[in-house]
């Protein structure tokens, strides 16, 4: 009634500037998602189909090889990784990126299938990882 919100779920960037302003508190101590969904929680996973990497071996092999620069460069350097960020937020947010906390990123060659096909359980889809290459 008073127009405030209760609880949230939600993630960066709204979420760090929400804090950063004081304008929210976390409600635990510990982040939710690893233990509801599973840990390590595979967001914005990359599966290329096996027909895909059959037809154009050269594209997948250079799509996981630049991933994976991009996930050593990010290791090394979590800044590597918001600052490329930056650009991509909005105006509001773009203040609150260097407080986002560093993510941890695995490469396709650390993925298990088990992983994998939890991941894709949870995208909703039918894909399994006896049906995906991860080149």
């Amino acid at each position: 009634m008073g127009g405030g919100v209760d609880a949230l779920f939600t993630g960066d960037p709204m979420a760090t500037a929400a804090l950063a302003r004081g304008l929210a508190e976390p409600a635990t101590d510990t982040p939710d998602v690893p233990r509801v969904l599973g840990e390590p929680f595979l967001f914005g996973t990359f599966a290329v189909t096996e027909e895909f990497a059959q037809k154009h071996p050269a594209q997948a092999r250079a799509l996981a090889d630049a991933l994976d620069e991009a996930i050593s460069m990010i290791s090394a350097d979590p800044t590597v990784g918001t600052a490329a960020m930056k650009p991509y937020v909005r105006d509001v947010e773009r203040p609150f990126v260097d407080r986002y906390p560093a993510a941890r990123y695995l490469r396709s060659a650390e993925i298990s299938a088990a992983q994998l096909d939890r991941a894709l359980e949870l995208a909703g889809t039918n894909a399994r990882a006896a049906t995906v290459s991860l080149p």
